[in-house]
């Protein structure tokens, strides 16, 4: 219904009436069929179920009628959405281009829906203090792999501003179209005070500031709440705070 509302409030306010008043649905005279917008003399009829046009709305089944007209108009606009982005595709690129494959295409419009830890491992820059083997990188990325796959994703965002990675994997990553820049780590100073021990994106160079936490508990925590707040970062309603 939410979607509904935003595509068409209009439509959505006369269903929400429906549903709100089951008892005199009946006195609309509807039945399971609507009039197909596509047609501009208003003529054609659309059923919404099998001979729709023969069943009429009442409060036993309003609800289904709901549901059915509600699935037809999104339907309808979003096969509208779809017809406009493959005739810009196939301008570009042609209608039987080698570009890409079905997945890749899915992949590169979608992203992954895994990403791989071995590969992110792999092509990690580390900064300041930090290497592979420091105790405190170890502790991240151990937490890293305990996440799930949305936490994980949560996590990507966090650092690059996107929730997908190019087709070639992390190595690809970029700080402009053309310019790589890779995942990185960077050290920061472990304050007296937890507000200065949040993790810190930098989206533009698709970075962490990762302070130099004491144990690997204090790490989990600061990390899940910098990931858990507001927009991805607690305290700040914009997010401005932990992610640059």
């Amino acid at each position: 219904m939410e979607t509904l509302q935003k595509e068409d409030p209009e439509k959505h306010k006369n269903i929400q009436h429906m549903l709100d008043n089951k008892d005199e649905v009946e006195y609309l005279y509807q039945t399971f069929s609507v009039t197909d917008e596509a047609d501009p003399s208003g003529k054609t009829e659309v059923e919404l179920k099998p001979n729709g046009a023969k069943i009429d709305v009442v409060a036993d089944n309003v609800e289904e009628y709901a549901g059915l007209l509600m699935q037809y108009a999104l339907r309808k606009r979003v096969d509208t959405m779809m017809l406009a982005f493959c005739n810009g595709f196939w301008e570009v690129v042609g209608q039987d281009h080698k570009i890409f494959t079905v997945i890749q295409l899915e992949e590169f419009m979608c992203g992954k829906g895994e990403l791989d830890m071995a590969d992110w491992m792999a092509n990690t820059d580390y900064k300041g203090s930090y290497s592979q083997g420091h105790k405190v990188v170890k502790w991240f990325w151990e937490h890293v792999e305990a996440m799930s796959s949305k936490q994980r994703i949560v996590l990507l965002n966090f650092c690059t501003g996107s929730k997908c990675i190019p087709i070639a994997g992390f190595s690809a990553l970029e700080k402009v179209p053309g310019q790589l820049m890779p995942f990185a780590l960077n050290s920061m100073r472990y304050g007296e005070h937890d507000h200065e021990n949040f993790p810190k994106g930098h989206t533009c160079t698709n970075t962490i500031d990762l302070p130099e936490y004491p144990d690997k508990a204090t790490l989990v925590k600061m990390l899940d709440l910098a990931l858990n707040g507001s927009g991805g970062c607690p305290g700040a309603n914009d997010g401005s705070y932990f992610m640059e």
